[in-house]
């Protein structure tokens, strides 16, 4: 009975011992999210970048993708500027033969979410200039669904931005910079 009592005990102090350590793990991903966020932009607000470490923290786990690489990625295409809008002016002619401009959007949010996504995934393109969570929910499921290239591809990840090798092989090196800075605050 004493053994028995000293193993339940010794199960106890493990078991609070152990969850510890995992509520200061997952503290400290969100700590080195977020100091990699603000070192690569130092201008970003405070309350900001760690609303940005949650939501990365909680899509990377959450689709098994490095929280770094994510941020290098938002970096890369955004500066983590939520309402960030990319894309081109169109000339119209009207009846008369007069010129004017209408631009057109291609890319949204911090993510630079591009247009063929919005119908393919069903995305509300205002939504994406205006919810960080859904705006980064929707950049992280693009880059989950290029998971597959990683069985023969190392750099997998930068077909997020094309899929033309000489496009892929530039963003590469872009991103991987951003990468190896967040990675240095860790």
């Amino acid at each position: 009975m004493h053994y028995l009592r000293v193993f339940v005990v010794s199960l106890f102090i493990f078991l609070n011992i152990a969850f510890a350590q995992a509520t200061t793990a997952v503290k400290t991903t969100k700590v080195a999210i977020f100091k990699s966020i603000t070192h690569l932009n130092n201008t970003l607000n405070r309350k900001t970048a760690w609303l940005y470490a949650d939501i990365i923290d909680k899509y990377s786990k959450l689709y098994g993708i490095d929280p770094l690489l994510i941020v290098a990625i938002a970096k890369q295409e955004g500066d983590f500027i939520l309402n960030k809008k990319n894309g081109y002016f169109e000339k119209i002619y009207d009846d008369d033969g007069e010129i004017s401009h209408r631009y057109i959007t291609t890319d949204y949010c911090m993510m630079q979410i591009n247009k063929s996504n919005l119908v393919h995934m069903n995305l509300n393109p205002k939504k994406l200039l205006t919810d960080p969570d859904y705006c980064i929910k929707a950049g992280v499921k693009i880059l989950a669904s290029l998971k597959p290239f990683k069985r023969y591809e190392k750099n997998w990840w930068s077909r997020y931005n094309s899929v033309n090798p000489k496009f892929r092989a530039l963003y590469k090196r872009q991103v991987l910079r951003f990468y190896h800075n967040a990675s240095q605050t860790v």
